[in-house]
């Protein structure tokens, strides 16, 4: 079936329109030729249809606005008073458009029914945008003008309505002015926003400026934003050929070149992009807004405020006040140019989203504290009760994200800029401490929680020594909560809330436990860092790797001195069955200190034990460590057993045994106890008793074992726990 001509015009006029503007340049003057392309053909096949009489044919929603987007549907209403013919009039309007292509939403109805569709918003709006394209003037004008006045009826229950669907939309889109995705279309700030104030002049029967709702300046900054959205939806529906709203992140580079903005030495031409839109889109977000709030109210706007006076400005922001306003457009800026000399440095505007989610997030960091959360729930109510300084966490939520301003990790930027912003306000001892930390490390709790393995023990400790108190977690935790709802419901999804309240119940633990803490963890680094010292010669990363690999309770326990000793047999790569030691004179006259390192394996304690027993070695204490690569660091107090010192013979002996048994040439046991024959009973018969300790660690039961001392003890019980298919991840022995 052959396309009319009408429609073969209109659609090859549509695609030499594309042709003729660059990518980014499809703005509000070519939406509105595109629109009067799409009337010429509707008019020339509504003669062609023959001009019927009681019909009209009207353009509604953004067509009716003369803002018709490459993609968008031609948005029609055909109203009528004659159902008997209408079917066929449609057909020859509709049909001819659809196939060439071209999308088309459409509604039929008489003028009765125009006015009972006002029942839905939507259908409401679109025909208060309405404007006749062709056919019967009077009958178009009798069903819009009913549709228009029961709009003036009440203007402040018709933006009742505007209100509750743009808060509606927000929670289901989000804000332009954030949202790294956002809908330019549906989300707050977007080109719905825009078209609220048209629905306003038709339900106030003149221009929101003239009647004092909207101000000549915020007129300004609706009419730059409408300008700057279309060309960037326009951008996204020329680039993917199909209507979306979306800008998503894949399109972001090709929008971005399009509209003229390039790469700069501190901001990427993304960037550049989305922080122009964020700028267009609060505006537009505070004015419809404020003018549907104004509306709501009988508000009427005042005059306008002098930017340079301060008073002036003050005065401004108390009249707000006073009327329940947010302050206008322009005034914030005011504010800044007169009490700020270097607004790059202080105005978080200048950081894309940063004020408006900055905002969100101090607002419900303060639900938070003043106990909004769920009070049946035990980490909440506890998390709040560990909160000392809540004005710091407030202050730590609203600075969380300033440095967000171009290129660059904006962590240790936002931290010295709430440093110096904190000293500005005057804000110093613990509170300004507490509020730099929670900016330092405000991506801890959701990175750590979703990035690594909770199960490891090492990285609760790492995370607890980085946090340092009880009341820093619970900030923390806060403003990781307060951040992701600020952001979206997307960014607190049940899994990920989840994970990061199951890491913040561990690192509580790990406080209450005593494991880790302010003191222990200051420890820690001290030892860290002479541990570094004792090992300059060595290649810095090599170092780092080493401080990672072995575990935090090895660091802890072992001398720096010492452990830098053991790095140069730690570190070489082991073979499979091979086996490192190392013996040093011990802390004691008599004593010595042998270091094992092996890959870990089931047994491998009790064989150590077992070979030191054989090689007529006494154990008076051992300390066994794991490292995350399974490579066994075991560390033991020793002291001959038959003699005061220890002969290279008998470490030959030891090594010897050690190396045989792991390769599997020997067995123990028999070894083990024929040795055992030679020593002496232990003089004093005391009970043995094992407990069991499920409570204090989070990662393993603890048991305790007593017993007399006796040669192969040590070996008997590390061999019961092979046996039983337990590892062992940490051991202390002392006699």
């Amino acid at each position: 079936m052959s396309v009319p001509a009408p429609a073969v015009s209109l659609r090859e006029g549509l695609r030499a329109l594309e042709r003729a503007y660059t990518l980014g340049h499809h703005g509000p003057a070519v939406a509105r030729r595109r629109a009067a392309l799409v009337d010429a053909c509707l008019v020339e096949l509504f003669d062609h249809a023959g001009a019927p009489a009681h019909v009209a044919l009207v353009a509604t929603g953004g067509y009716g606005r003369m803002v018709q987007l490459p993609a968008s549907d031609i948005d029609l209403l055909v109203v009528h008073d004659d159902a008997a013919s209408i079917a066929v009039i449609v057909d020859a309007l509709l049909y001819p458009l659809w196939d060439a292509g071209l999308p088309v939403g459409h509604a039929v109805r008489t003028a009765a029914e125009c006015l009972a569709a006002t029942e839905r918003l939507d259908a409401w709006t679109a025909m208060l945008d309405g404007r006749l394209v062709a056919g019967d003037e009077t009958l178009a004008a009798g069903a819009l003008a009913p549709v228009r006045a029961r709009a003036r009826e009440d203007p402040a229950g018709f933006a009742r309505r505007l209100w509750d669907a743009a808060s509606a939309r927000r929670e289901r889109f989000g804000s332009c002015a954030h949202l790294l995705e956002p809908d330019l279309k549906e989300g707050s700030g977007g080109l719905r926003d825009v078209a609220s104030l048209g629905w306003l002049a038709a339900a106030l029967g003149t221009d929101p400026e003239g009647a004092g709702v909207v101000r000549a300046r915020e007129r300004a900054a609706v009419d730059a934003g409408e300008a700057f959205l279309v060309r960037a939806r326009s951008a996204i529906q020329l680039l993917t050929g199909r209507r979306t709203d979306r800008l998503v992140t894949e399109l972001q580079p090709d929008v971005a070149r399009g509209m003229g903005f390039v790469d700069e030495p501190n901001l990427l031409a993304t960037d550049g992009l989305m922080r122009s839109l964020f700028e267009h889109a609060r505006n537009v977000e505070h004015v419809s807004g404020l003018a549907v709030a104004r509306m709501m109210a009988g508000a009427t706007g005042g005059g306008s405020v002098d930017i340079g006076d301060p008073a002036a400005i003050l005065e401004a922001l108390a009249d707000a006040a006073d009327q329940g306003e947010v302050p206008s457009v322009g005034l914030l800026d005011a504010i800044e140019d007169v009490a700020v000399p270097d607004p790059v440095a202080w105005d978080a505007r200048t950081c894309a989203t940063v004020d408006a989610h900055l905002l969100a997030a101090a607002a419900r960091m303060a639900d938070l504290l003043g106990g909004s959360g769920d009070a049946e729930d035990p980490l909440e109510v506890a998390t709040v009760a560990h909160v000392e300084r809540p004005d710091a966490l407030l202050l730590g939520a609203l600075l969380h994200d300033v440095g967000k301003i171009g290129t660059g990790g904006h962590v240790p930027i936002g931290t010295a800029i709430a440093r110096d912003t904190l000293d500005e306000m005057g804000v110093g001892g613990a509170d300004r401490d507490l509020a730099v930390f929670m900016v330092e490390e405000h991506l801890l709790l959701p990175d750590t929680a979703t990035r690594r393995d909770l199960s490891d023990e090492d990285l609760l400790l790492d995370v607890a020594a980085r946090i340092g108190t009880p009341e820093r977690l619970a900030g923390l935790y806060l403003l990781a909560k307060a951040d992701a709802l600020a952001t979206g419901p997307a960014a607190w999804t049940p899994w990920r809330e989840t994970l990061v309240r199951e890491l913040v119940a561990k690192v509580q633990r790990v406080f209450d436990r005593g494991q880790m803490g302010e003191e222990l963890a200051a420890h820690l680094a001290e030892r860290t860092e002479r541990l570094r010292e004792l090992l300059h010669g060595e290649p810095d990363d090599r170092i780092e790797r080493f401080i990672l690999r072995v575990p935090r309770s090895y660091l802890l326990a072992v001398d720096p001195g010492r452990v830098a000793e053991h790095f140069r047999i730690v570190m070489p790569p082991l073979g499979r069955n091979e086996v490192r030691t190392a013996s040093t004179a011990g802390s004691r006259a008599g004593t010595y200190e042998v270091v094992v390192v092996a890959s870990d394996r089931p047994g491998l304690l009790s064989w150590i034990a077992g070979a030191l027993a054989i090689g007529g070695i006494s154990i008076l204490a051992a300390q066994a460590f794991t490292t995350e690569d399974r490579t066994a660091i075991d560390v033991f107090e020793v002291e001959g057993a038959f003699e005061p010192e220890i002969t290279e013979a008998r470490w030959r002996a030891f090594r010897s045994t050690l190396r045989r048994t792991i390769e599997g040439s020997i067995s123990l046991e028999h070894r083990v106890r024929e040795k055992g024959r030679h020593y002496p009973r232990p003089r004093v018969s005391s009970p043995v008793t094992v407990r069991a300790l499920n409570d204090v660690s989070e990662f393993s039961t603890v048991i305790e074992v007593g017993a007399p001392d006796r040669i192969g003890l040590l070996h008997d019980i590390t061999r019961t726990f092979a046996d039983l298919h337990l590892g062992v991840h940490l051991a202390k022995v002392a006699t």
